[in-house]
């Protein structure tokens, strides 16, 4: 442990404690910064089992000792809630996933988004899902074909897209996204990235 970091090789304890702490969104995860992904950790540091191009040896102290457990996590637990069944409903396959959140304007016209997105009017073609308890959406994002899931709640949206759709990054597909539902803001893992 050095500057409030811990160094492996971890403990198997620490190993769960990192691990949890990067699958809750307390906080944001440490993330690739080649392709994105959450890491992963086990005895040897913590690295990227998606593309293989990174690797690091240590952590914040916080995250191997599970004192990041308990933090009010309000609104980003009902959102994992959200982005977990959402993923459940996205095809297999080994997609990696780009999650988004957005802030709607006020007023969104939820009803004429429903009404514009199934008759694939605009820039959606959607399916509403059935039997669930939110407005959640399936489909696609005009006019290139791009697959994406969308929440929606009374004044945010979130927004889930498979990462393997040929030139279309997910960030590039949730900013289209955010413009053509007018959002104020767009998020990634709670931070606020450019429209």
């Amino acid at each position: 442990m050095t500057d409030g970091k811990v160094i492996a090789p971890f403990t198997d304890d620490q190993v769960r404690s990192i691990n949890a702490y990067q699958e809750s969104r307390a906080f944001h995860p440490f993330t690739c910064p080649k392709c994105g992904s959450t890491l992963k950790a086990a005895p040897y540091g913590i690295d990227c089992y998606v593309c293989g191009k990174w690797f690091q040896t240590w952590v914040h102290m916080f995250m191997a000792d599970w004192s990041w457990q308990g933090q009010d996590l309000g609104r980003i637990r009902v959102l994992e809630e959200i982005r977990g069944k959402a993923i459940k409903n996205l095809p297999k396959g080994g997609d990696d996933l780009g999650a988004y959140e957005l802030d709607l304007p006020a007023g969104f016209d939820h009803k004429k988004f429903e009404e514009d997105a199934a008759s694939g009017t605009g820039r959606f073609w959607l399916i509403r899902m059935p039997g669930t308890g939110i407005a959640r959406f399936r489909g696609v994002l005009l006019p290139d074909y791009v697959r994406v899931l969308i929440d929606l709640g009374m004044d945010f949206a979130y927004v889930t897209v498979p990462q393997t759709q040929g030139i279309h990054s997910p960030l590039e597909v949730a900013q289209e996204v955010a413009r053509a539902l007018g959002a104020k803001r767009l998020l990634k893992d709670g931070v606020e990235v450019v429209m």
